[in-house]
């Protein structure tokens, strides 16, 4: 085959045009102020896993349970209003029934939103919407933990002098306030459901397109604003029983994550070779800091109850602080369970 001069020229001109298209995506071009663009270098990727790219099977455990435990504040935050509208004490197991319930429908709801429905990375957990409904139902006179109630349904009538603050033990006085518990609790579901209808409609019929014309930006952010300050006591209350053990996980998080972020720790590897160069490195400060700072600090937690340096006194809050505080709780629970509550 023949080529004329034209065609080298033009090959020329591809070629040319190839180099100066690379040497573009390794330089950002910026505006001078003499109406010229001026090439600097383009910031390196600090990405260690990009979109397209699929992370080894263990990496992406560790990388999933560590966004449950970023994003359990929000389940946690759901289940505590919940129990606490329902006047259950903190050592009943009907907490970590609705706290298991939370999860258990959040991992549903994700899964399903990720294969059938909106088909997009992203974590579904609990509304907080329905926390007004619920703090609303919780400055009822009638719904008030100190008072005396009386709860009726269709089998038995139960009737309980019972004070249901959350700080009492779950058996005080020999009775246990279950019923009571559960009463409210399918009362709130009933209330729930007809709040969730109510949105059906909205969003069935179009009204809500119609509603957002008039909810701007400034609404929707003081909104969020005020969502993120209501957490604030969350921190507060579970770190109460020991400052300084909330303070040093902290700590290390903080470490983890500014200081040891390019830190890569070598892995084992199968076979004879004692070259560490060979081995594989995982930068697990930069992929799991929080999940790290909390298995460390409750390893420290443990040898300081195994040291007795906590207190062993039930009353005391610091006894909050001991790794074996809740072992009761795990003893109570079930295996496995159905979602919690039942309706008669």
């Amino acid at each position: 085959m023949r080529h004329s001069a034209g065609n080298y020229k033009e090959l020329a001109m591809s070629s040319v045009a190839t180099d100066d298209t690379n040497k573009k995506d390794e330089f950002d071009f910026v505006a001078t102020g003499n109406g010229e663009s001026k090439g600097v270098p383009a910031p390196a990727s600090t990405l260690k896993y990009k979109v397209k790219d699929v992370p080894p099977i263990p990496v992406t455990l560790m990388s999933a349970l560590q966004h449950i435990l970023l994003s359990i504040s929000g389940c946690l935050t759901t289940s505590a209003v919940v129990a606490d509208v329902a006047c259950v004490p903190d050592d009943h197991p009907v907490r970590s029934q609705l706290f298991c319930t939370t999860l258990f429908m959040v991992g549903v709801c994700t899964l399903m939103q990720t294969a059938i429905g909106v088909r997009l990375p992203i974590f579904q957990g609990p509304s907080s919407s329905f926390l007004v409904p619920l703090l609303a139902l919780q400055r009822d006179p009638t719904w008030n933990c100190s008072n005396i109630y009386d709860v009726n349904n269709d089998n038995s009538e139960f009737q309980a002098n019972v004070t249901m603050a959350t700080n009492v033990s779950t058996m005080a006085g020999g009775i246990d306030p279950l019923p009571g518990i559960k009463w409210r609790l399918q009362q709130m579901g009933g209330a729930l459901m007809a709040a969730s209808f109510v949105e059906v409609i909205l969003g069935g019929f179009g009204l809500l397109g119609f509603i957002l014309r008039f909810i701007g930006p400034i609404t929707v952010a003081c909104t969020i604003s005020l969502i993120g300050v209501s957490l604030y006591r969350l921190p507060i209350i579970y770190g109460r029983p020991n400052f300084i053990v909330a303070l040093c996980c902290l700590l290390l998080v903080l470490t983890f994550v500014l200081y040891l972020n390019k830190v890569k720790l070598p892995l084992p590897k199968c076979g004879k070779g004692k070259n560490l160069k060979g081995r594989p490195r995982f930068a697990i400060f930069q992929l799991i800091p929080i999940l790290l700072a909390v298995v460390i600090m409750w390893i420290a937690s443990w040898i300081l109850t195994l040291c007795n340096v906590f207190t062993d006194d039930r009353n005391s809050t610091a006894y909050k602080a001991r790794a074996d505080a809740k072992l009761d709780i795990i003893y109570s629970s079930n295996w496995l369970q159905l979602t919690y509550p039942d309706f008669n």
